[in-house]
């Protein structure tokens, strides 16, 4: 089980609805039916200060079940992106391999066909393209480490 399902299985447990700190340190819950149930107490000790036991209490009440869900969900809706932009540039960067190599064949097609004309317009294109993918793969390298260091420093596996 993975920290999300247990974060998620927890959440449904809990008590729905909306939480919310009270001034004396107290989490509470409302209940669709108007109802107000207690959460949490965050009792001090002698050294705590006081405020801080109104800022956990404040945290706690923050990370309410629908909180909890919607962070879940929003971190695998992410990572389910970054992965499909990541297929989307393999599937172009192969692509523009493959142009390359059409363009080589064309080049190599027209020379045996003794078109110089068209030997040197293919052999034009399939450097241009070359350098492109030249370029791009230490580009593509940087954002996808840039990306998944951002990922993982949200938490997201990467």
């Amino acid at each position: 089980m993975t920290e999300e399902d247990r974060l998620l299985e927890l959440a449904e447990k809990a008590t729905p609805g909306r939480w919310v700190a009270t001034d004396n340190a107290d989490v509470v819950g409302f209940l669709g039916s108007g109802a107000v149930i207690d959460i949490a107490h965050v009792n001090p000790f002698e050294e705590m200060l006081h405020a801080q036991a109104y800022a956990n209490a404040a945290f706690i009440a923050a990370c309410s079940p629908e909180t909890i869900k919607a962070l879940v969900e929003g971190k695998r809706a992410a990572e389910a992106r970054v992965a499909e932009l990541e297929a989307a540039i393999l599937r172009a960067y192969d692509k523009a391999d493959l142009f390359c190599d059409l363009h080589y064949e064309e080049a190599q097609q027209a020379s045996f066909d003794r078109d110089k004309d068209a030997e040197r317009k293919s052999i034009g294109t399939y450097h241009q393209i070359n350098q492109v993918i030249d370029a791009m793969q230490p580009e593509l390298a940087t954002v996808l480490k840039s990306r998944r260091a951002a990922l993982t420093k949200n938490g997201v596996s990467a």
